[in-house]
């Protein structure tokens, strides 16, 4: 039994162990050949990958993922079974950090933060020029969930405040550049019926 424990504690000290744990989490009480019935692959290969024994490939995490009805993000960032989530070397994120990263939504700590924000796709670098605050409300919404999965309904308050005056100033900015459109009118006409 403590072979066991011990080759539990170093599978959950790679990716591969953390996913693998998270996937055996979400089946539950179906069985190993269920999820292997909806991935095309056999039970014994559910069982190595369930048990760390097994790597899995970018393409069956998709696949897997798909089968189990959940984001690729939460199987990678231990969203299920909360484990500190290996990045490189003796790096670890906590789950919450974890997700926040691979969405794209922070830099990791101590990591080059111009870099990050540099390496984006083209689209996004037109969007971030036109609407800087499009990723200043993706951060105050990633900084809201996290107090509020701690509770500090201060900094909930706080952020809530934050996004109010932030839209509050993008709706006059896009008014400036394209006018007042008529579903800008037809919100106020609501809002004047519902006051």
């Amino acid at each position: 039994m403590a072979r066991t424990a011990t080759r539990r504690r170093r599978t959950l000290q790679t990716l591969d162990g953390v996913v693998a744990q998270q996937i055996r989490t979400l089946r539950g009480d179906r069985s190993q050949q269920w999820l292997a019935d909806r991935i095309g692959e056999t039970q014994s290969t559910v069982a190595r990958i369930e048990s760390g024994k097994r790597s899995i490939a970018i393409r069956e995490l998709f696949v897997i993922s798909a089968a189990l009805d959940v984001a690729p993000v939460e199987l990678l960032a231990a969203s299920f079974q909360p484990s500190d989530v290996p990045i490189n070397g003796k790096r670890r994120l906590p789950p919450a950090e974890a997700r926040e990263w691979l969405r794209g939504e922070r830099p990791l700590p101590g990591g080059d933060e111009r870099a990050y924000w540099e390496n984006v796709s083209d689209d996004e670098v037109r969007v971030r020029r036109e609407f800087s605050s499009a990723y200043l409300l993706r951060l105050l919404l990633s900084d809201y969930v996290k107090a509020a999965l701690t509770g500090d309904a201060i900094t909930m308050d706080a952020v809530l405040d934050t996004v109010g005056a932030t839209v509050e100033s993008d709706r006059r900015l896009l008014e400036q550049r394209h006018g007042s459109p008529a579903f800008y009118k037809a919100r106020e006409e609501r809002r004047g019926h519902a006051g």
